[in-house]
């Protein structure tokens, strides 16, 4: 049986932190490591780190707030969306754990305050939807906030 080094030792323990214990995506560790996610995948194999269950249910896909995450995704990332051009077209983009992580969304929305009489709300207009640059509103507030622009 082979040796593991010392780097190697290291190495494994980092991904299980990244992928098991922080539920990062193969490919938010390939981008800190410089890698493809293939190589991650290999490394994972070599390490004979298990492949994680599939994300659970969280059980509120009829919610407010997952219709917001959803509209936002659909906004910033779906080119034949009729809002694209006034979100992803002009560049606003999603922090990358949300996109494909609506738990993680929801976590963040539910500690900065989001109720289900308030919408989301990018605080600088021409920065994406990032955990320093959002906010829950009324809607009323949003309006108002629209209206000081122009």
């Amino acid at each position: 049986m082979k040796q593991k080094t010392k780097q190697q030792k290291e190495l494994k323990t980092l991904l299980e932190y990244l992928y098991i214990e922080d539920r990062l995506f193969l490919r938010e560790i390939a981008g800190q490591f410089g890698v493809c996610p293939e190589t991650i995948r290999i490394w994972m194999k070599e390490f004979d780190i298990p492949r994680r269950k599939a994300r659970y249910k969280h059980g509120v896909s009829k919610s407010r707030l997952h219709q917001i995450w959803k509209d936002m995704k659909q906004r910033c990332l779906n080119p034949k969306n009729s809002r694209y051009l006034r979100y992803g077209g002009r560049g606003i983009r999603i922090f990358l754990r949300w996109i494909d992580d609506f738990v993680a969304f929801r976590k963040f929305a539910f500690a900065n305050g989001y109720a289900d009489n308030l919408t989301i709300d990018r605080i600088e207009n021409d920065k994406g939807y990032f955990p320093d640059n959002v906010q829950f509103i009324t809607r009323s507030e949003n309006s108002r906030k629209k209206g000081d622009k122009e």
